[in-house]
């Protein structure tokens, strides 16, 4: 079975809400250079500390302005900017948020001009991933977002706003392996999507169209 890992030798990727590095430590032994983005600062100290590389202690948005964000009491994993995510959630994990703090905002256009295009996205900003994704405006060869059973309909808003003409793939919890070998269309992809009801939360991979050269095409 083939990984997102398989991709990644000597490719530039922005880690968003990179929380503590796990996923930027595994892109940095296939060899990809990494750039971390983590709103909240202890934990992007920690970021730092572990994988050595540069974070932006900020949240990417769709402008750059100022926004609520809710930090999670049982850990930072879960804090949000999306009330929509809290409210999915909270009656399965009964985790208390606080009241919201103001944090300021970027685009991935504007980290884009400031460090180059990478090659690939990672993310994972617990529901606010279709704002964070009006702020980029060219096209970047392969996006990751975390998908959830509570929230999918929010997943397919994304999937929607970066068009049905993508290639896709799916990765179960914190595995870095692709559930298929080779990529599927969004038709075979939203039939696996309608059956994932696990509370497991998984990452839908999109790649462009333009980005399959070597790759199985689906039929």
């Amino acid at each position: 079975m083939s990984s997102i890992l398989d991709l990644l030798k000597n490719k530039f990727v922005f880690d968003v809400g990179c929380n503590v590095g796990n996923k930027t430590l595994a892109y940095q032994s296939a060899g990809a250079s990494v750039i971390g983005f983590e709103p909240q600062p202890e934990v992007a100290a920690v970021y730092q500390q572990r994988t050595g590389a540069p974070v932006e202690v900020i949240a990417l948005a769709d402008e750059e302005s100022t926004k609520p964000f809710w930090r999670n009491q049982s850990g930072s994993g879960l804090s949000s900017m999306c009330k929509e995510f809290m409210d999915a959630w909270q009656p399965i994990r009964k985790d208390p948020w606080d009241e919201p703090v103001s944090i300021p905002t970027s685009t991935l256009d504007h980290m884009i001009s400031k460090y180059g295009r990478p090659y690939y996205i990672k993310l994972d900003v617990e529901g606010f991933e279709l704002q964070l994704l009006q702020g980029l405006s060219q096209p970047v060869e392969i996006i990751s977002l975390e998908w959830s059973t509570p929230c999918k309909e929010a997943g397919y808003a994304c999937l929607d706003y970066l068009g049905r003409t993508n290639y896709y793939n799916f990765v179960i919890g914190d595995s870095l392996e692709f559930i298929s070998p080779i990529w599927r269309n969004y038709k075979e992809i939203s039939k696996f999507l309608n059956q994932y009801t696990s509370l497991e939360v998984g990452d839908v991979f999109i790649k462009r169209s333009s980005a399959i050269v070597s790759d199985s095409h689906p039929e």
